[in-house]
C-alpha cells in the first residue's frame, strides 16, 4: 500500500478548498491563447485590436492604436464584450483588468470562435509566404 492517503481519508474540509485560497504564481486565472479581431472603444473612439490572451479576469490585446495605461476600454468580439481598465502596456501589448469577471461559458465559446477565425501572428504569416515564394508562388 502506498503512504498517499486516498480522498475518502481526506477531511472534508481539504478536499472542498477553493482553488482561489492557495496562490498559484502571479495569475489568479488562467488565460486562453486566441488570435481573434476584436473592437476596442475608449472615450477617444473605436479601434481595432487583436484579442490574445483571455480569462475570467482580464485579456491582453494588441492594439492598432495609442490606448495608454489607466484607460477605460470596452472589448467587444463576437456577441460578447467585457469592460476594464489598462493595467499594463508593453512589448506584449496591453493588459486589461476586468471590472466583473466574464462568465465561465464566454472563454468556451471564444474558444469555439478562435478555432473558426484564428489570426495568423507574423511568424505565420512570414513563414506561409516563404512557404509560397520557395514554391513558386506568390
Amino acid at each position: 500500500m502506498s503512504g498517499y492517503p486516498h480522498m475518502r481519508d481526506i477531511p472534508a474540509m481539504d478536499r472542498d478548498l477553493d482553488h482561489h485560497a492557495v496562490p498559484t504564481g502571479r495569475r489568479e486565472c488562467s488565460r486562453l491563447r486566441v488570435r481573434l479581431p476584436i473592437k476596442a472603444v475608449t472615450r477617444k473612439g473605436t479601434y481595432t485590436a487583436v484579442l490574445c490572451d483571455l480569462s475570467l479576469a482580464g485579456a491582453r490585446i494588441e492594439p492598432n492604436s495609442e490606448i495608454v495605461r489607466g484607460e477605460e476600454v470596452l472589448l467587444q468580439w463576437g456577441e460578447h464584450e467585457a469592460f476594464g481598465i489598462v493595467v499594463r502596456r508593453g512589448h506584449g501589448g496591453l493588459g486589461i483588468a476586468f471590472y466583473d469577471p466574464i462568465d465561465p461559458a464566454v472563454l468556451l465559446s471564444t474558444r469555439v470562435r478562435d478555432d473558426r477565425h484564428h489570426l495568423p501572428c507574423e511568424w505565420e504569416q512570414n513563414r506561409r509566404a516563404a512557404r509560397a515564394f520557395v514554391g513558386g508562388r506568390r
